[in-house]
């Protein structure tokens, strides 16, 4: 993965909160106004006309959204957890994997892993982010640990309760970093199993967005390299190379299979590309480790022979 989170879009989330507020205030004052309309027309034995019966009903039918708008919109934001992942997301759209943002990561996962009932969904979200922050570093055994510990079944029981686009991403992501630390360990077989394991939510998932098609194919992009189909793999990530958000990512991906087929020259253009896009130091580090990464040097003397 290539750092693809952008910072919290902090303006929309203040107003969803502010509407949320809204609605439910609304609905309190209705419902308060319909109570003093009970009690007073059953004070004064004047009964419950229609309008009353009609403003009941709709009281009693609204306060169903505002439970739903306060339950996942209010409450978290007043959630001392999610202000802090709300933070460190911000920081890695800045900063990317830096070594401090790993540093409170790794201090976040342990914390909401000793409460992993009340905190499954932040733990799977700081497992995985530090799996991609190691695999930038090629530090692998780290990545696989921390992939270790994401609740898998927790994140489809919480898709099947709401279907979200940031849920199927991640049910995505799991699949996608399994074959990527499977295909950087060299182990063919254990790439394509990944890869088999993967096909139903690849297939699931395929033409929801640019971005989970891009996921999708850098899982098989990696499993190319793994079986040498270098060609093959050059072509499978052209269609991104024109989309803004995507380019980085396709410019690393680029120089790292023209490494592996002995292409020097033309690598260190695609990488000087990338690091000319760098907004930050680890975008920058991750480039340079890919340049002088041992797999594609290996790689580049057999080819020559």
């Amino acid at each position: 993965m290539k750092n693809d989170f952008q910072k919290p879009k902090d303006n929309l989330m203040i107003l969803r909160a502010l509407a949320a507020w809204w609605v439910l205030g609304f609905s309190i004052i209705f419902s308060a106004t319909t109570v003093i309309d009970l009690l007073s027309s059953a004070w004064k034995g004047t009964g419950i006309g229609r309008a009353m019966m009609f403003r009941a009903a709709f009281s009693a039918l609204s306060a169903v959204p505002i439970t739903f708008i306060v339950y996942f919109l209010v409450i978290p934001r007043v959630n001392k957890q999610f202000r802090i992942f709300r933070k460190i997301v911000s920081r890695i759209s800045d900063e990317g994997y830096s070594d401090a943002v790993i540093k409170d990561m790794e201090a976040q996962l342990q914390f909401c892993m000793t409460m992993p009932t009340s905190y499954a969904t932040y733990r799977n979200q700081y497992a995985m982010f530090l799996t991609e922050a190691y695999m930038s570093l090629h530090e692998y055994e780290l990545a696989e640990e921390k992939l270790g510990c994401v609740d898998y079944e927790f994140m489809k029981s919480e898709l099947r309760g709401t279907n979200t686009i940031s849920l199927q991403r991640n049910i995505l992501l799991i699949h996608v970093l399994r074959v990527q630390l499977a295909a950087v360990s060299g182990d063919i077989k254990l790439t394509e199993e990944r890869v088999a394991s993967g096909e139903k939510v690849f297939a699931l998932y395929r033409d929801k967005s640019e971005m989970m098609n891009y996921l999708i194919d850098t899982a098989y992009f990696e499993s190319l390299l793994v079986h040498e189909q270098y060609e093959t793999a050059d072509k499978l990530l052209e269609k991104y190379k024109d989309n803004e958000e995507l380019r980085f990512g396709y410019l690393l991906d680029k120089g790292r299979c023209l490494m592996r087929m002995g292409r020097t020259e033309q690598a260190e253009n695609y990488f000087n590309e990338a690091y000319s896009m760098a907004t930050n130091d680890w975008r920058r580090r991750t480039i340079d480790l890919e340049r002088n990464n041992p797999i594609s040097s290996k790689t580049r003397k057999s080819t020559r022979r």
